[in-house]
């Protein structure tokens, strides 16, 4: 006798009966006469077989019995929901689901490569420069409605009025007061703003992340990029180029003193790809000042002016830490262990001889291997690994879970990164790795 089939599709309404959670999703409820289908638009689905019609209905009115003392039924879908022949049903369980349990359980980190992901962002503004809203608005709505793991708030140094002493401290209690370690991470922070003359002297941006001070790009002696860089390098802090190339600006054109303390470049920012934008000599930005033998990482930042703290897009910088505490994010930063995301929960790792994106390894052959996964289950239909900005190997997994290795020649001076697509544009890039000795040592492994 043919089994009648039941689709269960589980897509995170998360129903409390008794104490213990039971996962639903019965938004289009559909019986007909030869088959029980529950339609929706699932992130992931799971099918189950049972034996009988009976057994099936006995299973549907126990489902609906728990999610109606949740009050979470909607049946306004039912009347509308197409008929799904069951034999065209897919009896598949997502690869994701069974190769990272700790992504699909709600609420939880993803781990790969050895560590944790934690998604944020850490460039803002609220109405203490030209943003809205306050810094306890900022970080609550980042928490809250943004998703994040992380957040900071980097007020401008000089517009429209300068930084002061009370608004930094205002700024760091904030962040303070809304730092729960396994909870939220917070940050304070400022944008080093030298824009075109007359305000400044058009060099660009910088996002300065935990600095205990503050400085001023309009006044000595913090006007120049080189005096900036002595300024930061006295600060237990990090930078990330902002936005590089927006309103003239020009960063010198990376030429000027190397500090480890800038530690990243925005890849987007807002809703705007910076990666992709042509730079000073022809290339992009991000490799140009890979060359000029700067140590960053790829990171982004949403830039927010409005109140859409973490939601103005699903765009992410995500960090690999152990902990979901501010001394471990920090931490990764500063090792560069990073990656920009155009994915609110894409995860990546990139590892060389051992080490993970962001160290530094010796020369000869490194052994790399490349995994992702998504937590919607999405495929990724291309992977690339570069060498000193160019293309050197391709892969087309259209797979949801790829793992690639790959054995390649590595000589001092060069570095590689991985680039990750799911559709035609990049989803994600990595940090470099970098050659920087005949030994290998792994500062973000």
């Amino acid at each position: 006798m043919e089994n009648s089939t039941f689709q269960w599709y589980q897509t995170g309404e998360q129903v409390k009966q008794r104490g213990a959670y039971v996962w639903f999703d019965l938004k289009g409820l559909v019986m007909k006469m030869n088959s029980i289908h529950m339609h929706s638009q699932p992130k992931s689905r799971r099918l189950l077989s049972i034996p009988s019609l009976a057994t099936g209905l006995c299973f549907l009115l126990l489902s609906a019995y728990c999610t109606l003392a949740a009050g979470q039924v909607d049946y306004s879908a039912a009347a509308s929901s197409p008929f799904v022949d069951p034999a065209t049903l897919d009896r598949s369980i997502p690869t994701g689901l069974l190769a990272s349990p700790a992504h699909a359980a709600g609420g939880e980190s993803p781990s790969i490569g050895g560590h944790n992901v934690y998604y944020g962002d850490l460039h803002s503004h609220t109405s203490l420069s030209d943003g809205s809203g306050t810094p306890d608005q900022a970080f609550t709505h980042a928490r809250d409605a943004g998703k994040l793991d992380f957040f900071g708030v980097s007020e401008h140094d000089y517009w429209p009025e300068d930084m002061t002493d009370q608004k930094w401290n205002t700024l760091k209690d904030a962040a303070n007061a809304h730092n729960q370690d396994g909870t939220f991470v917070a940050f304070w922070g400022f944008e080093w703003t030298s824009d075109v003359p007359p305000d400044g002297l058009g060099l660009g941006h910088f996002t300065v992340v935990n600095s205990e001070d503050y400085c001023n790009s309009t006044k000595e002696p913090t006007r120049t990029l080189n005096q900036f860089v002595t300024w930061l390098s006295t600060q237990d802090a990090v930078a990330i180029f902002n936005h590089p190339g927006q309103y003239n600006t020009t960063f010198d054109e990376f030429i000027f003193d190397h500090t480890d303390n800038i530690v990243g470049m925005e890849l987007w920012n807002r809703s705007q790809d910076y990666y992709s934008k042509t730079g000073f000599h022809g290339d992009g930005y991000f490799d140009e000042a890979l060359r000029e033998g700067w140590r960053i990482g790829a990171a982004g930042g949403q830039d927010n002016h409005g109140t859409d703290w973490g939601t103005k897009n699903e765009w992410r910088i995500a960090v690999l830490a152990p902990k979901k505490t501010r001394a471990s994010i920090f931490e990764a930063l500063k090792a560069r262990r990073f990656y920009s995301s155009r994915d609110k929960n894409l995860a990546l790792s990139f590892i060389c001889n051992g080490s993970q994106m962001g160290s530094s390894v010796g020369a000869g052959t490194l052994a790399c291997e490349i995994e992702a996964f998504d937590g919607d289950n999405e495929s990724f239909a291309s992977i690339e690994l570069l060498r000193n900005g160019s293309v050197i190997e391709t892969w087309t997994p259209n797979d949801t879970h790829p793992t690639m290795t790959s054995s390649v020649a590595g000589s001092v001076g060069d570095y590689f990164y991985v680039r990750v697509y799911q559709s035609n544009d990049w989803t994600a890039i990595s940090s470099p790795i970098w050659v920087t000795s005949a030994e290998s040592r792994g500062a973000g492994g």
